[in-house]
């Protein structure tokens, strides 16, 4: 009996045991079961993941490539591919960093390379394996990069490249017009000092001139000065039409009637040899200085005569062009675009960038100042347009400029001074405010000769004591640019204190810091200097007679 009990009892042992165990072995299936599924979409998620990146590593705009620590590539993007399009095709898994480079370098890829090859694969080598700073790779294909590398942990190397080349080109044409904007304002600068030395110069050989006996034959030498004054007054224009501080005086033409005129000129005065071809579309008119406008289109046409020394075609064409969004630096808006090509000799690339300085030249010492194409500039910018260059060497130049269309019709009006041969005089009191002393004394010298009882002060403050003082005053005949207070804000003050004070301003550079809008805002009119005396006695009548 004890036995049969023992062997029950034993027999339950085992049931619970093997129960037991049954238990644990189905849970610890279900727990493997439930691991494998959690790995399987820890899985499922990394390889979406790893798909996500891929393909936002295939969508950047920037080429991305990696390499191992044995520089080897391990992967690379679809646009590293094509900012390298000569190495393409061989820019797979396993290829090392030196076959490419090697093989960019034999197929003409890199547009730094030079006469010495290896030295600069050696030195490209050293920057991927010690990666510096960002830094510009140029392309034979006229496109800059931007490189930038970096070491991962593992050793390998990632490298990511941009394409600068818009931005690169954006920089040179910031650089080129701040570059024209110092050049004119140095320009604009010594115009203005030579125009006060050109005034000195001529008041006193007219003063002379008047003193000498008609039949004196040293007048002609006299005559030769002259002649010489208004040379450099032409080159001072010259100066100030690039700086655009030139006051023109702008009327509203046809450009294509004007330019038709210029081309029967060109024809009977241009070598047999070049040929003149003109298209001439119909075109809204255009509000500009016609003889500034006449003076562009003649030295493009010189220009473009002198690069053709065998002969050739000269076109000259007239065109319209609606720019819808900034281009270069010409705003949006209607624009009437004349351009003068030839077949000629061309300029590189490093001659067309400075074409627009003035005095660069290229030709030879006393065939040309370096004037002509700056002028053209300056006119260009003055009037609202831009002007550019596009040349090839050994296939031509085309410049173009681009004017704004007229808004309105009509012509401007001016005030012409008095064709007559005499001197207009007057009894009336002028106040001359001038800060150079020679160009004061003429100024003083010229009035009182013309019969005016004349002060004179050398800055603002001391016109506004002398007004106070010598009241009345008919006309005050002030320089504009000064120290303290300038001829705008002198001609403003006196007249806001003597309301029926004449005013006429006078400036080595007008329209330098006296627009159209100013002169109307004071209410008074500009002589530019250098003058003489007929014109300046003929202004000054004009405004007292006002």
């Amino acid at each position: 009996m004890a036995a049969a009990i023992s062997l029950v009892v034993l027999v339950v042992v085992f049931l619970t045991v093997v129960f037991v165990g049954r238990r644990r072995q189905l849970h610890l299936e279900a727990r493997v079961n439930a691991v494998e599924l959690a790995l399987k979409a820890s899985m499922d998620r990394l390889v979406e993941a790893e798909a996500r990146l891929i393909d936002a590593i295939e969508s950047v705009s920037e080429g991305i490539s990696l390499f191992d620590s044995d520089d080897r590539l391990v992967a690379c993007n679809h646009k590293y591919r094509e900012l390298h399009p000569l190495v393409a095709d061989i820019a797979v898994p396993g290829v090392t960093f030196e076959t490419l480079i090697r093989v960019g370098v034999s197929r003409g890829q890199y547009a730094e390379v030079g006469s010495r090859p290896e030295e600069w694969i050696a030195e490209r080598l050293k920057r991927h394996g010690e990666p510096p700073e960002p830094f510009e790779q140029r392309l034979n294909d006229g496109r800059v990069l931007l490189v930038c590398e970096r070491r991962t942990r593992e050793g390998g190397i990632v490298g990511v490249r941009s394409d600068i080349t818009r931005l690169k080109e954006t920089e040179q044409h910031l650089l080129q017009a701040q570059k024209m904007e110092a050049v004119g304002q140095l320009t604009g600068g010594i115009a203005h000092d030579f125009n006060n030395i050109l005034a000195v110069v001529l008041a006193n050989i007219e003063f002379v001139d008047e003193e000498m006996d008609p039949e004196d034959p040293r007048r002609r030498m006299l005559k030769r000065a002259l002649d010489g004054v208004r040379r450099g007054s032409q080159l001072t224009e010259r100066l100030l039409a690039f700086s655009r501080r030139q006051h023109l005086e702008p009327v509203v033409i046809q450009v294509a009637d004007v330019v038709a005129g210029l081309v029967e000129m060109l024809r009977r005065t241009i070598d047999a040899t070049i040929a003149i071809e003109t298209r001439f579309d119909p075109v809204p008119p255009v509000k500009v200085d016609r003889s500034q406008l006449e003076n562009a289109v003649l030295n493009l046409a010189v220009n473009a005569r002198d690069a053709m020394p065998h002969g050739g075609t000269l076109t000259i064409a007239v065109s319209g062009v609606v720019v819808p969004a900034q281009i270069d630096f010409i705003k949006p808006g209607n624009y009437i675009v004349i351009s003068v090509s030839d077949g000629g000799t061309g300029m590189p690339s490093h001659v067309a960038e400075r074409a627009f300085e003035p005095f660069y030249t290229t030709k030879q010492p006393g065939q040309g100042s370096g004037l002509g194409l700056s002028m053209v500039y300056g006119f260009a910018k003055h009037s609202g347009g831009y002007a550019k260059i596009d040349s090839v060497e050994g296939r031509g130049t085309i410049v173009t400029l681009y004017l704004p269309a007229a808004a309105g019709r009509g012509v401007v009006a001016t005030d012409e001074p008095d064709s007559g041969t005499g001197y207009p005089q007057g009894h009336e009191t002028v106040l001359v405010v001038e800060d150079d002393a020679e160009v004061r004394a003429v100024a003083v010298t010229t009035l009182r000769k013309l019969g005016y009882r004349v002060h004179e002060a050398w800055d603002g403050i001391s016109a506004m004591e002398c007004l106070e003082k010598m009241r009345p005053v008919d006309l005050l005949f002030s320089d504009v640019v000064m120290p303290g207070l300038s001829g705008k804000e002198l001609a403003a003050a006196a007249r806001a204190r003597y309301a029926s004070l004449k005013v006429l301003l006078t400036s080595g550079y007008p329209g330098a810091r006296l627009s159209d809008g100013d002169l109307l805002e004071c209410d008074t009119r500009l002589i530019p200097k250098p003058y003489t005396k007929k014109q300046l006695a003929d202004t000054v009548r004009a405004v007292l007679d006002n």
